[in-house]
């Protein structure tokens, strides 16, 4: 599963990419009760910036947008909706029932995950997709690996009654 989105700074100027992917086993469905382990991989792309301008980001200056240094800066959460029919009236609930990352402005005990943050690097622009010449970008990676369980029942659906779960990054 993977994601992507345009961003910037303040309400005007050039947009920045954020990418994310979430990898998971290859398999038909999650196993209960076992670990299940997976990674994070979160790809940052200033906007383009002269060569002059890339310079400054190159001392100790946080390079915008920023790859999570914390893994819990990161929201990762199974939710779950459920719909019902019960003779007229129709229903829907749904509710975040386990959060892996983030999510909760209170500390919770941290889980165990591998943190990759290997240094930015800059990408000279070739001038291709309305990019200027002579501009570049900083790009930057941030891979985090885990495990989790899952310990509610799988999805399904009866007559009346469909019970879903999503991972959402």
């Amino acid at each position: 599963m993977e994601d992507g989105d345009k961003i910037r700074k303040g309400l005007w100027g050039e947009y920045s990419k954020v990418h994310i992917k979430l990898a998971l086993p290859n398999i038909q469905s999650l196993p209960l009760f076992s670990d299940i382990p997976y990674i994070i991989n979160v790809t940052t792309t200033t906007a383009p910036l002269s060569h002059g301008k890339a310079h400054e980001h190159a001392g100790e200056k946080e390079i915008f947008p920023p790859v999570p240094r914390d893994p819990h800066e990161i929201e990762f959460e199974l939710h779950r909706l459920v719909k019902f029919s019960a003779k007229i009236t129709p229903g829907r609930a749904s509710e975040d029932i386990a959060t892996f990352f983030g999510g909760k402005s209170e500390k919770r005990p941290q889980i165990q995950v591998a943190v990759d943050l290997p240094a930015p690097r800059s990408v000279s622009s070739d001038g291709g997709s309305g990019e200027k010449v002579g501009t570049g970008s900083w790009v930057q990676r941030g891979t985090y690996r885990s495990a989790f369980r899952l310990n509610r029942p799988p999805t399904f659906t009866v007559d009346n009654i469909d019970d879903l779960y999503t991972l959402t990054v």
